[in-house]
């Protein structure tokens, strides 16, 4: 997958494709069955290729769709702004510690919410974050939208950062929206595995039924 490719692919399928590459490159470095010396040398700069594609293609694009989010989060728990990127950076490395671990693809999500506690204190998140939970869960479903304009409006207002601008115009206000019934179909379209992609912080009972309201509050949180 190229860079490029990397950018037109979903977020759920970068999260697959992390996970695999992620296990391939981990079978690759422990092969303890290659005796000849030019297969070695294969192995090596395939694994070489393969972690490039992990680290600038893949966590590259991932970190570039939950920076504001993962900002928000760790801003709430007390990261100074000006520790921020550290703070960020670590918990992309955490994140990739557990995917190296076999980790259910559909449960990225969460070891990003993890990590953003271990990269300040254990359990720190669970607390003063957790509104911000459903949030970090909701981003991969944003990208499961059709590219479209109401996409493109529920990025840029919900994941820069800042909070719901007062002050919209009529039409963002009705593309935003649309954009929230959109969401609300692709949550739908993976009720059965709700729970586990969003760490028990969504439920199937809590989008049976369509709420504008609901969505705002999980995305712009008090």
């Amino acid at each position: 997958m190229t860079s490029g490719k990397a950018h037109e692919a979903t977020t759920l399928v970068l999260m697959d494709r992390w996970v695999r590459d992620s296990r391939q490159f981990e079978r690759l470095i422990h092969a303890s069955w290659l005796k000849d010396p030019w297969a070695k040398i294969l192995q090596e700069k395939r694994s070489m290729r393969l972690q490039n594609r992990i680290s600038r293609e893949t966590v590259h694009e991932l970190s570039d769709r939950y920076q504001g989010v993962l900002c928000q989060i760790l801003r709430r728990i007390g990261v100074p702004q000006e520790q921020l990127p550290g703070a960020v950076a670590e918990v992309w490395q955490l994140a990739q510690t557990a995917v190296r671990t076999s980790l259910d693809p559909r449960r990225v999500p969460e070891a990003l919410w993890t990590a953003c506690s271990s990269a300040v204190r254990p359990g720190a998140a669970a607390g003063v974050a957790e509104a911000l939970k459903p949030k970090l869960m909701l981003r991969a479903f944003v990208d499961e939208i059709p590219s479209s304009d109401e996409r493109g409006v529920l990025r840029s207002l919900a994941y820069n950062f800042g909070p719901l601008p007062p002050q919209r115009s009529r039409e963002t206000e009705n593309t935003f929206r649309g954009a929230l019934g959109l969401l609300h179909e692709q949550v739908l379209r993976r009720a059965g595995e709700l729970e586990i992609l969003s760490d028990g912080a969504l439920s199937p009972e809590q989008v049976a039924t369509f709420s504008a309201q609901q969505y705002i509050d999980w995305l712009f949180p008090a």
